[in-house]
């Protein structure tokens, strides 16, 4: 909205669009190996000071009115080169990985927790059947979801005991909330677009024990 307010031209208002997921392309490889050499807590403080003085600064220019499109086209790369650099801190993948080298590019950017899926050979000692991880307090299990024939959320938080539970196979994007809390989330697919479903995948963020997710389209 702000870039509109700024600017009637299309071909700008979508490029404030791709600044802010240019640091994506441009260090999305490179930013856990970079971030794992370094203080991951002082990482996070920088990062989040760095968002704070870019709004800070756009506040600034808008109420002084000197704000301008190059202003704001430079916040909209800062703010997502901080958001490169200091929001995941895990990646889950339930299965269906296909090449080595999707985990490889994944784990540039962050650690990696995969399970196998039905098209992975199920007897690589890298990708188990399931896993169960911590994640700010709660539990979290992941599994292709296959070994349930058809998976449905209900099933797999009556299977397994974690307050979350990720799973894969069916290909689309699902949030199910259960009356105890718990939660069943399916991230989708990042692949190739099968059975007309848009790519997509989950952000998961935990924090006092709440659950929150959201799912981001791949386009």
């Amino acid at each position: 909205m702000l870039v509109a307010s700024q600017s009637d031209n299309a071909i700008l208002v979508s490029m404030a669009a791709l600044l802010q997921r240019l640091p994506w392309l441009v260090f999305g490889l490179y930013a856990g190996a970079i971030a794992d050499r370094l203080d991951r807590r002082l990482l996070v403080v920088v990062c989040d000071g760095l968002r704070a003085v870019v709004l800070a600064v756009l506040s600034v220019t808008i109420i002084t009115g000197a704000v301008n499109i190059a202003v704001v086209l430079v916040a909209m790369f800062l703010m997502g080169l901080a958001e490169v650099f200091s929001d995941v801190d895990c990646i889950v993948h339930a299965g269906d990985v296909g090449d080595a080298a999707v985990l490889r590019a994944l784990t540039a950017i962050a650690p990696v927790e995969a399970v196998s899926g039905n098209v992975d050979d199920r007897h690589d000692p890298s990708l188990p059947r399931a896993r169960t991880l911590p994640v700010g307090g709660r539990t979290l299990h992941v599994s292709h979801g296959d070994e349930l024939g058809s998976p449905t959320p209900e099933a797999l938080l009556a299977r397994y005991a974690a307050d979350i539970v990720v799973y894969g196979h069916t290909h689309r994007a699902l949030l199910f909330r259960a009356p105890d809390g718990r939660v069943a989330v399916n991230p989708g697919a990042a692949g190739p677009p099968r059975f007309n479903l848009k790519p997509s995948v989950a952000i998961l963020e935990v924090s006092d024990g709440r659950i929150d997710v959201r799912f981001i389209e791949l386009t």
